[in-house]
């Protein structure tokens, strides 16, 4: 009752949104969910053949392949939208993920060799080199679109639609499936057909109408702010926020589901789809609940809460207490799901806020310091521990918590005055 009392007052606020700018950022959100509904199921829907080939570990390749791409894109992503703009640079970079299910498309119906992995693996590379540019772009365009006091709403709104393509993309391939079969060429052209009005969406945007300024260091190395100390804390929290989302998914879950059979009738695939959903389902609360809360208490108390449900999350999936696992295992994977999507959201309202005429930068270093974190979920820790593993997650959760209680303590990120930190403002051209 609080929550729907709150948001009748705040529908209010949506009059004063300026047209250009709410047509832009529901067009940015759509065109983003369409876009990675297709990469995710996409991948999913890859030959077996075609995901094991390679130099004996192929997905351990891919993932590589892919963040080391992405890490390049990030550095270079600054300058490329200080010179063409970010709503040019959006669409370019989303071209990488369609050509990269396109490929896909090709090699899934020709006979499998290693040449097949070699397309593969290039069109990951041009992904990942593009998807370092897509996401500083995404951020620059969504923080020039949103007026400074609905800035929260903005990024819950993104968070919210990005997000459901968990639900989407399976909404949408299970009729194609059950109608067409699995291997039928249907598949891959449905998701081909997302991607690309994904994209068509995302070409073209209004320009924002916010007034805006740009600095003369909005070229820069992403990495040259983390000379300075709030950017330093905000990639740190960001770090963890991305080795926790992408340590818990392939780690915990597949954990969780093997360990239910033992208590249930039930198939292990059953069991991973019910905390995979109920893993989206905090996904989705928490896209619903940040702006209202956020509004509401202020972006510390944010992170204290986020750092709170971690470590609510840590707790559920580490005892042994006398009840029922299976309910228990359920509760980690929402409270999980729940405290990852709170502690992303709010850090890009907080870039956003903090370096508004920096954004590009800002947002790159962000996207780095996150993929950084998920080479280390996905790939590094388990090298270490020799395989997926409880303390794996522990670890990923208890380094959420650190950076969230690390920020919180650090004033000057939450300070209301979002320029106050820039020198040498001159007038910016295009949002």
């Amino acid at each position: 009752q609080y929550l729907i009392s709150l948001a009748s007052q705040k529908m209010a606020k949506i009059e004063s949104w300026q047209f250009p700018n709410a047509v832009g950022s529901l067009r940015l959100c759509f065109g983003m969910t369409l876009l990675f509904t297709a990469f995710q199921e996409v991948q999913n829907a890859a030959p077996l053949d075609i995901k094991e080939i390679g130099l004996g570990n192929f997905g351990f390749y891919a993932l590589a392949t892919f963040y080391g791409g992405m890490l390049f894109g990030n550095q270079v992503a600054p300058r490329i939208i200080h010179r063409v703009g970010g709503r040019t640079s959006l669409p370019i970079a989303a071209l990488g993920y369609l050509f990269f299910i396109g490929s896909l498309l090709v090699v899934s119906h020709i006979s499998v060799s290693g040449s097949s992995a070699v397309v593969v693996l290039v069109s990951i590379a041009l992904c990942g080199l593009l998807g370092g540019l897509l996401w500083p772009s995404q951020g620059y365009v969504l923080t020039h679109y949103a007026p400074q006091h609905l800035l929260n709403w903005y990024m819950s709104m993104f968070s919210l639609s990005f997000f459901a393509s968990g639900f989407l993309g399976p909404a949408v391939v299970t009729p194609v499936i059950d109608f067409a079969g699995p291997h039928s060429i249907a598949v891959p052209l449905t998701l081909l057909t997302l991607a690309l009005l994904g994209v068509l969406l995302l070409c073209r945007l209004p320009a924002s109408d916010q007034p805006h300024t740009s600095v003369s260091s909005a070229s820069s190395l992403s990495l040259k702010l983390l000379f300075e100390a709030p950017a330093r804390r905000l990639g740190f929290l960001s770090f963890a926020e991305g080795w926790c989302l992408n340590a818990y998914v392939p780690a915990m879950l597949p954990i969780m589901a093997s360990r239910w059979n033992s208590t249930s009738s039930h198939s292990e695939h059953e069991h991973f789809q019910l905390t995979l959903l109920l893993n989206g389902l905090g996904h989705i609360f928490a896209s619903v609940v940040y702006a209202p809360m956020a509004d509401r208490f202020g972006r510390r108390w944010m992170v204290l809460f986020q750092a709170a449900m971690a470590l609510v999350a840590l707790m559920l999936a580490e005892l042994d207490l006398s009840l029922d696992q299976a309910l228990l295992d359920l509760s980690a994977a929402f409270f999980l799901g729940f405290s990852t999507i709170l502690a992303r959201t709010n850090n890009n309202a907080i870039c956003g806020n903090l370096y508004r005429e920096r954004a590009g930068s800002a947002f790159a270093l962000l996207a780095t310091l996150r993929g950084l974190g998920a080479i280390a979920g996905m790939l590094v820790m388990p090298s270490i521990s020799g395989s997926w593993s409880r303390e794996v997650v522990a670890a990923s959760l208890g380094c959420l918590c650190a950076a969230s209680l690390f920020a919180a303590v650090h004033m000057p990120l939450f300070t209301s005055e979002a320029g106050s930190n820039l020198e040498d403002l001159e007038p910016c051209a295009e949002a």
